[in-house]
């Protein structure tokens, strides 16, 4: 696939850099160094053709270009537009074992810019990690492989304030991995609540504010007793893609995917997507509004340009 490198025009400095940001507005970068950086929101998602089959099997698997380290990379996710994406790293560099950052492109066709660490408060010198945005304003994350929490901002060009916990949802156990619906009303998480056995797919519904109730384990039709998580789902609430250790995989986690034809209705067909998945971890993080783009986290692919440890890859059919 012919890809094209987007150069943001950057005033001052003579380095390249992407951002979230408004014409003509300031942004300083660690060493100091003020640059302007003429770059845009996204605005709405791109169009996209009939769904994809879900049982149709995907192509070739693709190392995301200038996103990966010789470290941990993890948990891409795109906003709308397919723009801007946010990751989690333990890169050289940041504050903690994982930070946030983000990166731009300036279309879909570009590769992206070298990701930056995520503005305002929201690293810190603990791990943060698996962040999920509906609309880029609002930021949910997992806090040390504990918590999940989440961060706000006014606009895309600003800070986000300090993180706070999501309401509702966290427990004494472990609570990971976010998945918002579009509308930002429906939280998935993956939980190791007391009483169930290992990981399962959580529900919960927004009660406004950041603050979620009703908190549901999901069925067996997609948990079983062995550890589930990682859930991510099309917009269309038909086609799902989650992580398993259930018996049937090749290796640690496998990615899964599972489809149903009515909203409200149990996940009937699952199989597991062998074509991505290796002896190792992999996980998924992002699929596209048509499920043809699926983008996931593994430690097994190094035949693939692995860079060491966990990589960002992404898959189409």
């Amino acid at each position: 696939m012919a890809l094209r490198r987007r150069v943001v025009l950057v005033g001052i400095s003579t380095s390249i850099a992407g951002g979230i940001w408004a014409i003509g507005c300031n942004a300083i970068l660690d060493n100091g160094e003020a640059q302007l950086v003429t770059s845009v929101p996204d605005a709405g998602p791109p169009d996209t053709g009939p769904p994809c089959d879900w049982a149709k099997p995907f192509n070739g698997i693709e190392h995301v270009a200038n996103v990966n380290t010789s470290g941990n990379d993890e948990g891409l996710w795109l906003l709308p537009g397919e723009l801007t994406a946010f990751l989690s790293s333990d890169r050289d560099g940041g504050l903690g074992s994982y930070d946030l950052y983000y990166a731009t492109r300036g279309s879909t066709t570009d590769l992206f810019n070298t990701p930056i660490p995520v503005a305002g408060s929201v690293n810190t010198t603990r791990s943060e990690r698996r962040p999920a945005s509906p609309d880029g304003s609002t930021l949910y994350f997992t806090l040390d492989v504990r918590s999940i929490v989440f961060a706000t901002r006014n606009d895309s060009t600003a800070e986000f304030d300090a993180p706070a916990a999501v309401g509702g949802v966290n427990d004494a156990g472990s609570n990971t991995a976010p998945f918002l619906t579009p509308d930002g009303k429906t939280l998935y998480f993956s939980s190791t609540r007391a009483g169930d056995s290992g990981t399962d797919i959580y529900r919960a519904t927004s009660n406004g504010s950041n603050s979620f109730g009703a908190v549901t384990l999901l069925g067996s039709d997609l948990n079983t007793t062995a550890d589930d998580g990682s859930f991510i789902m099309t917009p269309d609430g038909l086609t799902i893609f989650f992580s398993s250790k259930r018996a049937g995989g090749k290796g640690l986690d496998d990615i899964w995917t599972a489809h149903r034809s009515i909203v409200g209705s149990t996940f009937t067909d699952r199989r597991n997507v062998a074509e991505l998945n290796t002896v190792r971890y992999d996980s998924p993080s992002w699929v596209s509004p048509d499920g043809c783009r699926l983008y996931f986290t593994s430690d097994g692919h190094l035949d693939d340009a692995g860079l060491g440890g966990y990589d960002i890859y992404y898959a189409t059919r």
